[in-house]
């Protein structure tokens, strides 16, 4: 039996016009409040650039990341935005697992 994911929960580096960059994971609750904000949409298969910003925008109030209170003040500072793939774990502030081999100081 194969397993398909939803690919909503996701990992996102947001990268702003004063050369900050923050990194915030989308979630469910993220993608549940923009189909909730749009009638019930689905946001499975909506790749529009807005749909995906406002779920990132969405996660960084969630995780307390930005209090910035409207998406259009808080969008015209960012300079761009990258999905991040799972490769890029350690580049989000996950640690190596210290039970792994490769971590014993021997």
């Amino acid at each position: 039996m194969s397993v398909r994911w939803s690919g909503i929960q996701s990992w996102y580096r947001v990268r702003y016009a004063d050369g900050s960059t923050v990194d915030v994971q989308v979630g469910i609750p993220d993608a549940m409040r923009w189909e909730a904000n749009n009638g019930g949409q689905s946001l499975l298969g909506n790749q529009s650039i807005t749909a995906m910003l406002t779920c990132v925008f969405y996660a960084l109030r969630r995780q307390q990341l930005d209090d910035t209170k409207r998406f259009d003040e808080w969008a015209a500072r960012v300079e761009d935005f990258a999905q991040m793939d799972d490769d890029d774990d350690a580049e989000v502030g996950e640690l190596p697992d210290p039970t792994s081999p490769d971590q014993s100081d021997d």
